[in-house]
């Protein structure tokens, strides 16, 4: 009776019971996490399932890779007992209906096998029902609602003196009931930081810049590059009217869409190459990485503020309607351009940002720390230069009918 005692509990401890005596190889299996851990562990050259033989070690005993599903499921997942979600005696059920291992192993993170491989994991696992924390179900919303709790700081409470404010009733969180802006912004300075999305475009790289008329062509660098600052009057995406930045795109048709908007009538596009004259460090924000597999226990602790900065740089890039309302709008944006611009310093000091555009869903566009007497003509040689016009070209645009 000790021994069996002995046995149950250790079955219950591990989550799983009797697994069938099999070798697994990683071509069995698709998720990338998986496939490393097998070949980091391989310990057969003979896999049982898809009948590979091998001169060096390709496979896992099956019962080795269901303990480290388990481990990783883990890390997110647990039974509904342990989840601190309530019961609901009378109607006798779960608060929130747990989630079936079934699910979690097709949808939600899928292990990509084989039917008969998929069985084989499966069957042997004691709980079917998983659960998340009741509390923080999904931590990468409480990422969203710190990015929200700042853009509503910044459009409706504070915006040039940041303070600590007492949080209105829409935020859920405690974390944020008071929240300062400046800790907001260094919260997403560090993850880009921490995510490698500081980079360097080289000298001589080409962004593309367009002025629309109805019947002028413009020419010169002056004229084609930043706007001077007497002449920047309007607010844009990451700049308020008084700030002049350079607004480029990589491609020709993404810069015609940006500056076009939503300009129905005929113009004359001028389309200026510009090069930069010098290695920029800037903010990619279209370099993120794919979210990492659960499977992958090197990296999978930045699921979560991948998840996060994904839904910001959506929000960066998000289309706005160009109304009264635009000018607010913009201010989140305005507010962390200017942050990157003026207080990351030294090595990670950046000269821009590069975004997915709003106007063009294949098109990457890039606001540049660039004032109108460092764009030069082609010929010239000026040493605080950092981007050159390189070649003019015109294009007619007709009218958009709707």
């Amino acid at each position: 009776m000790g021994l069996t005692k002995r046995w149950l509990e250790k079955i219950e401890a591990r989550g799983y019971g009797d697994v069938p005596g099999k070798y697994v190889c990683y071509h069995c299996l698709g998720d990338y996490g998986l496939r490393q851990f097998i070949k980091e562990n391989a310990t057969e050259r003979k896999c049982n399932y898809c009948n590979k033989y091998s001169r060096m070690n390709i496979s896992l005993e099956l019962e080795t890779l269901i303990d480290y599903i388990m481990q990783c499921i883990k890390t997110e997942w647990m039974s509904p007992e342990d989840s601190g979600t309530p019961y609901e005696t009378r109607e006798g059920g779960w608060l929130v209906e747990p989630t079936h291992l079934y699910d979690i192993f097709w949808y939600e993170h899928p292990l990509d096998v084989s039917e008969k491989l998929f069985e084989d994991i499966v069957n042997p696992i004691n709980n079917l029902h998983w659960s998340k924390s009741f509390s923080t179900p999904f931590p990468e919303l409480e990422e969203y609602e710190l990015w929200d709790r700042f853009c509503h700081l910044i459009k409706h409470e504070v915006r040039y003196f940041a303070k600590s404010i007492k949080k209105s009733n829409k935020f859920r969180s405690m974390r944020y009931l008071y929240a300062d802006p400046r800790d907001i912004l260094n919260h997403i300075s560090k993850t880009v930081i921490n995510l490698n999305m500081i980079k360097t475009i080289p000298a001589g790289t080409k962004i593309y810049r367009v002025r629309l008329d109805s019947e002028k062509r413009y020419s010169t660098a002056k004229e084609l590059g930043t706007a001077p600052q007497i002449k920047a009057i309007y607010a844009n995406r990451m700049s308020p009217a008084g700030v002049s930045l350079f607004y480029g795109s990589e491609k020709i048709s993404t810069a015609i869409r940006e500056t076009r908007g939503t300009k129905i009538s005929s113009a004359i596009a001028s389309i200026g190459q510009f090069e930069t004259t010098q290695n920029m460090n800037i903010i990619d924000l279209t370099s993120l990485p794919p979210v990492p597999s659960i499977y992958d226990e090197q990296i999978r602790d930045q699921r979560t503020i991948i998840k996060f900065m994904k839904k910001f740089c959506e929000d960066f890039s998000k289309p706005i309607t160009k109304d009264e309302k635009a000018h607010l709008e913009y201010v989140p944006t305005q507010v962390i351009t200017e942050y990157f611009r003026y207080l990351l310093s030294g090595k990670l000091k950046v000269k821009g940002i590069k975004y997915s555009s709003a106007a063009d869903d294949n098109g990457i566009s890039y606001v540049l720390f660039v004032n109108n007497d460092e764009c030069i003509e082609s010929g010239e040689s000026v040493k605080k230069s950092k981007l050159r016009l390189s070649h003019v070209t015109y294009k007619r645009l007709r009218a958009v009918v709707n």
